[in-house]
Formats: C-alpha cells, structure tokens, sequence
C-alpha cells in the first residue's frame, strides 16, 4: 500500500484521467455523502446538516443531476472528491484512492521504471533511517553526558520515547560498523543517499555523518523517518547538524513535530523555528505545535497544515531572522487559507525570545493566555510599520499612515476592514473618514499589495504588470473588476467543456486576458480532454478543480447551480471574452492613475503614462463597440 501510495503522490497524471472520471462517476455523490449525512428529498437535490460546521437548520445541499454539493452556511462545495477530502482530512491523490477502493476500481499507474525505482528507493531509506533511529536511542541509555544534556534542558523519559530522542556516539563509524556488524547491512550506497554516512575523499572507506550529538529523528505526517537533526552539547559549531536532502526528504514539505500535532484536535496550530521550541512545548501539555525544520515557510507545508488546522500562531524568535520569517510567513499562510495570529513572547517576558525559554520559567497556562492574546496578522503587520516609521514627527508620521492604509486596504472582507479601521483609527488619533477616504482610492487602484519595502508605494513589479495587464491571480484577487474577470472566465470555461469549436476558437483570447493561474490550469487540462478524447462537460471541469484553492472551487459549483445552457455558446463566449477585454482595459487604466498620484514619479515616466493611458481608452472604445 506504502508503495502504491508513493506513486499516487508522485505525479498527478501517476492515475489516467479516464480512470480518474471513471472513479468520479462510480460514486454516486448522493450516495457517497449519505454515509456521511442524513440527507432529505427535497426538489431535484437533497438537503441536511452540514458535516463542517455546527448548525440546527439544514443548509447543506446535494444536487445529484450536477453532481455537486454546496453548504450555504459555511461555503463548502465542490464534487464528491472535494467532499472526501473534507470529511477524511485527505488530499487529492488520497481521495482518489479512497473512492476507487469503494467502488472496487483497481487502479492503474503510468509509471515507468525509473519511478518505481525511486519509489523502491524512498521505502529503502524509510527502512535504514528506522534502523538508525533505533540505534541512536539505544545509544542514549548509555551515555551519560548526552542523557544529562536532555535533563537540564528539562526533558524526561516519557519526552524521549515520544520523540525519539538518541545519541550519536563519538566515533567516526559507529553506525556504519552497527549495520555492517549486525548482519542487515544494505547496499553502502543506500546509507549513503540517505545521508547517514559519507564517503572520504581519496578513499574507499566511510564515516559517520552524525557523530558526538544528541539526536532528533524527523517523521513525516504518516510516521516514516524521513530524516534526522542533531545537536552538540557544547558551544561548538555547527550547533545543529540536519540531513541533506534526498529523495525521501525536502525539508519544505515537511514539519517536525506534525505526526503527533495532527492528533491533538486542535483547530489551531503554533509553528516555531527549532526542535526543541517545538518539543518544549509538547512536554508541557502544548500538543497543537510544529516547527519548520530551520527553512523559511513554504507553500508545501502551508497546505500541509491546511489538512489538520484552520489557525496558525506564528511563534518564530524575537530575533531579526525571526521578525523577517514571520513577514515571510503571513503571506504564505493567508494565501492558503488560514486565520493567522503572531506570537510576541518578549511583550509578557523581556528575557524570553523563544517558548523553551519562556516555559523554562512559566507554566504552560500562561504560555496559552499568552497565545490566547497573540497579535492578529494586520496588528502585527503595522507594528512594524510603526517601527520602520516611528510616528514622532510629521514626516515620519506620514510615511507610517501610508504604509499602514495600504495594509489596511490589502483586507478584503468590508466588515473587517470596517473594524480594523475604527481600531487603527481610535489607536492612532486619526480620523476613520480620512483611512477610510484613503483605502478606497487604492482599493479602485488596485496597487494595495503591502509592499515591504519602497516607502509604502506600489513595487516596480506590479507597475510594469498593471500597465501591460500581466497581473499575478494572487496580487489582485479581490479587485472588484479582477473578481468579475474571474466570474466571467470560468462561465466561459464551462461553456466551452460543451462546445468544442468555441474552445478552439476562444482558447488563446482567455489565456491572453486571464489574470488567473488556476483558471489557466483549467482551460489548458479541458483543451488536453478534447485532444485525448476524454470525457468534457462541466463535470469534467469541476473534476480538474478538485487540487485548486477552496475559492475556485466554490464559485465553479455556485455557477453550475445556477447553471442554464445558452442557446449559442460561441456568441455567449464572444459577448464573455468582450466584456473581459473592457475589464482588463479599467484595471490598467486604474493602475496608471495611482502611479500618476505618485509625486515620486518623474515627468518622462508620466509623460509615457498619460500616453498609455489614451491609447488604452481608445482600446476600450473599440471593445464597447464590439470590434
């Protein structure tokens, strides 16, 4: 199963598209959720409780002709695999997996031999780093320094059993002559890829890569041991010794301490830097904690927590690396999803910089009040604002209020940005009319990216990018033209998944316009669909958006519910790919006037915009007269 499960993961076309359909359509998704959910005949769908979140008025819906499901109170939706995913806390590939195990489909892989090599070889270092791990707790028992290095940092057995903690002994080859001497010894090579030995230059013998230093074994979320840490006990360097990557580790998509977190049932999360932040605060009954393996926060492990949390706590040091991986951070996270929170130990202990220290002399009660009480993402953004321009003279002042309204703006839910306006407003001494006044204009800019740095005005990149309209999905989901755009290229992807020529003919005009990548990935695996032969229509598509972000798929599935077929699908992708170019024509003509009220600016770099601008309008006018 480990094996299979490694192919699945590997690539997502490991499993044939026809079979992926095949697994879609041989699970009925009124069938399917109904494990799930008492569900009740109503019209041509079903309605119940919704399994993901707390309600007494049934708001979750089934419609079994379209294949889709939708939750009116909590916004969940999509096809019976984004139901899976949900309901079991899986992944794409693993829900696949789920659902053709129920329907007794057997599935096939495309993979060739040199995949299943490297899926051979991800199992083999599994095994030798189990093998090791083993050894280096075994060795602990026997080393007195090691195991009163562990004590005075406040750890006890039942700490070491859970993590695995050991000891790698002084010795060049130890663990080398243990799988040599105890009649298991792999392929040297193997040792070698798994990072555990290294070969001596000019020689053919090997050393121990790990060697006189406490050890901290790293696990996947499934358990496998993937890697290993390892410390000195002393003040010499490198204080921390981690495994290279290989091809059963690349330490941004993994986080230690995740295989037990994930069983803590918690709906939040703390991250923190180091392994013993991480296990600190697991031995004092904090069991919802992760650390990031000394590497910046990925994507990777973003959508991996995703899976288990709905809030992260950033808990990284006080120091300045740690400042700059917490701003790293909070657009990592928010882009997948999550509430986000920042932890400022310093502010309740002045001689604390990270949470081992702090639990050293507080209890894990004050540690949680303490989380209880962290920063939001936007407070913690304009502290740092507040900084970098320290409100104490005017110019100064300036220069914090334009960095902070950007900030201010970049919140997209009305209420919220409401609440945060009357707190910075009420916080600061500044008129909420005048931040409001201010959000707006960039707002209908649409240049209210927080920038980290060119004193709060709008980074070279996004200029170059808002006058030609090569905008990033990211950087401008929600300006209110972009979030039409996005509207009006899915209808118009649905639409072509029952009209071949439109496709063909429409294809280029929305890869062109569109702002937005997963809407890309949609429009090219549909043209691939049609060129293979597979399976279209809009069951086709919403299938394809099983791996995108949550949004895409809820706006697919609330366009399918109201879903009525056009009489001619080529004009209503005319009429869409129209009203995209005018779209497209006032978001850039709305960039330009934001850098026009830049004074920064110098006269031949406003002399060129003005002129962009007119031959922009005259573009426009061309598309409102349906040329």
């Amino acid at each position: 199963m480990l094996l299979c499960r490694q192919f699945i993961q590997g690539d997502e076309n490991m499993i044939p598209q026809r079979q992926i359909d095949e697994i879609i359509e041989k699970n009925d998704i009124g069938d399917v959720i109904g494990e799930y959910v008492r569900l009740e005949r109503k019209g041509s769908g079903y309605m119940g409780l919704c399994p993901f979140h707390s309600e007494k008025t049934p708001s979750f819906s089934v419609h079994e002709g379209k294949q889709i499901f939708k939750c009116f109170g909590c916004g969940k939706a999509g096809n019976v695999v984004n139901f899976i995913m949900y309901a079991e806390n899986l992944n794409y590939p693993e829900a696949l997996e789920f659902l053709a195990k129920r329907a007794g489909i057997e599935l096939e892989h495309s993979a060739d031999k040199r995949q299943e090599d490297k899926a051979r070889l991800i199992n083999s270092i599994y095994s030798v780093n189990r093998t090791a791990a083993k050894f280096f707790y075994d060795q602990l028992k026997h080393n007195r320094q090691a195991q009163k290095y562990l004590y005075d940092r406040g750890l006890r057995t039942e700490t070491v059993k859970q993590f695995g903690l050991g000891y790698a002994p002084d010795s060049w080859d130890a663990l080398y002559r243990h799988f040599t001497e105890s009649g298991a010894a792999p392929d040297v090579e193997l040792l070698v890829k798994a990072g555990l030995i290294t070969k001596k230059r000019d020689s053919d013998t090997y050393y121990d890569k790990f060697r006189n230093r406490v050890m901290f074994p790293i696990f996947d979320v499934s358990g496998n041991v993937i890697a290993f840490g390892g410390r000195v006990m002393d003040d010499s360097l490198p204080k921390y010794l981690n495994s290279p990557e290989t091809p059963a580790y690349i330490k941004g998509n993994h986080l230690y301490g995740l295989n037990i977190a994930k069983k803590s049932q918690s709906e939040r999360v703390i991250i923190v830097e180091g392994y013993m932040d991480c296990i600190a605060l697991h031995k004092s009954g904090i069991h919802w904690a992760v650390a990031s393996l000394g590497t910046a926060l990925t994507h990777a492990q973003a959508r991996l927590l995703k899976r288990y949390f709905k809030e992260v706590i950033i808990g990284y040091d006080a120091d300045g690396a740690g400042q700059k991986a917490t701003l790293r951070g909070l657009d990592i996270l928010a882009a997948a999803g999550f509430r986000i929170r920042v932890l400022s130990i310093p502010d309740a202990d002045p001689g604390a910089k990270d949470p081992d220290e702090f639990l050293r002399t507080h209890t894990a009660d004050e540690f949680t009040a303490l989380a209880d009480r962290a920063r939001s993402a936007v407070e913690y953004r304009i502290s740092k604002e507040e900084e970098r321009y320290p409100p104490t003279s005017m110019e100064s002042k300036a220069a914090f209020v334009r960095g902070s309204v950007r900030i201010l703006a970049s919140i997209s839910g009305d209420a919220e940005r409401d609440m945060y306006c009357t707190w910075f407003s009420d916080k600061y001494g500044i008129s909420k009319d005048s931040v409001t006044s201010e959000i707006m204009k960039i707002r209908r800019s649409g240049s209210y990216q927080d920038p980290e740095a060119n004193g709060g005005r709008m980074p070279v990149r996004n200029i170059k990018n808002a006058v030609t309209g090569n905008n990033n999905a990211e950087d401008t989901a929600d300006i209110p033209e972009r979030v039409k755009q996005d509207k009006l290229e899915k209808t118009a992807i649905l639409l072509m998944s029952d009209d071949r020529r439109s496709l063909e003919k429409y294809y280029g005009d929305i890869m062109r316009l569109s702002a937005s990548k997963p809407n890309r990935t949609l429009l090219e695996k549909l043209k691939k669909r049609y060129e293979s032969g597979e399976r279209t229509g809009h069951e086709a598509v919403i299938a394809d958006a099983s791996e995108l972000p949550e949004r895409d798929v809820k706006l697919l599935t609330d366009i399918v519910s109201g879903w009525l077929r056009p009489s001619d699908i080529g004009q209503a992708c005319a009429d869409i790919v129209n009203r995209c170019r005018i779209l497209d024509c006032d978001i850039r003509i709305s960039c330009i006037n934001e850098m026009l009220n830049d004074n920064a600016i110098n006269e031949a770099d406003r002399f060129a915009l003005i002129k962009e601008t007119a031959a922009i309008i005259e573009e426009r006018k061309k598309y409102s007269n349906g040329h």
